[in-house]
């Protein structure tokens, strides 16, 4: 897989007329990656697809201009979409089926390793669809229970970033420094919140907190090495999995939806209103 993956675009062309030309684009390759998206829930226990509108041009323009510094080849989320899965094993599932069918240049896994400045968790794959690079995400449904709490909080720390953007870069007040490690800290336990529930309930595998995973990662000697951090993951796992011995937080494949759950269609495919783009 691919580390930096970008949008094949014709480089003559200004930034605006790269993004006119994706958008263009973007109107075949939506449909088509909708339909591969209801076909794989449909056939999957506990899963639903969410068809996502595309991203709006303003805020396209405004993450070019503000994150990408006028490179339009690195917004890859134009066309997007997500599944919603009730358990972590069917979250996998989800991923190695499109790993098969589709042309997946970059996957990311923020189960595991957690973002650390936020708490974000989902799994995140990009894909080649119609000759456009789009984004999948793959999302637990405890986690997409809370997306519109998380994503307020995330308008909040975004628009202070970016103030000070457009005020010619400048560093953040010690006002401002001191409400986005607030706003962070609220990101991060909202997502905690729902694992830990999430990890009371469920017979499966369970999530690392945030918390657990940087305690361990942050209190290890200076000469520890990363064999040793991943022993202290792997102990926060064991006690959480109730002495199921695992040699690393990373799973074993072991996925609880068989081929025959895979083969059965579900009478009703839900479609929720998406939530947590942007």
């Amino acid at each position: 897989m691919e580390d930096d993956v970008r949008q094949n675009i014709n480089p003559e062309l200004s930034w605006q007329e790269q993004l006119d030309d994706m958008y263009a684009t973007a109107e075949i390759a939506k449909p088509a990656l909708d339909n591969k998206g209801e076909d794989i829930a449909s056939n999957m226990e506990g899963v639903s697809y969410m068809s996502v509108p595309l991203k709006g041009r303003d805020r396209a323009e405004d993450k070019i201009k503000q994150d990408y510094s006028e490179d339009s080849s690195q917004l890859t989320d134009i066309v997007r979409c997500s599944f919603v899965c009730d358990t972590y094993e069917q979250m996998i599932e989800v991923s190695k089926l499109l790993n098969k069918t589709e042309d997946v240049k970059r996957e990311k896994n923020t189960m595991e390793k957690p973002v650390k400045k936020t708490g974000f968790r989902n799994m995140q794959l990009l894909t080649e669809v119609g000759g456009l690079v789009s984004e999948i995400q793959i999302r637990l449904k405890c986690i997409q229970d809370v997306a519109d709490e998380e994503h307020s909080v995330y308008e909040k720390r975004r628009e202070i970033e970016g103030r000070a953007k457009e005020e010619n870069n400048r560093d953040f007040t010690k006002e401002e420094a001191r409400e986005i490690k607030r706003l962070k800290s609220e990101s991060i336990s909202i997502y905690d919140r729902q694992l830990e529930q999430y990890n009371s309930t469920t017979s499966g595998q369970k999530i690392i907190l945030h918390k657990d995973y940087f305690s361990a990662n942050n209190t290890k000697p200076q000469n520890e090495n990363k064999s040793e951090t991943a022993k202290s993951l792997a102990n926060k796992l064991n006690s959480m999995n109730n002495g199921d011995v695992r040699e690393s937080i990373a799973p074993k494949n072991n996925v609880v939806a068989s081929q025959q759950n895979l083969a059965t269609p579900k009478k009703d495919i839900q479609k929720p209103k998406p939530k947590g783009f942007n």
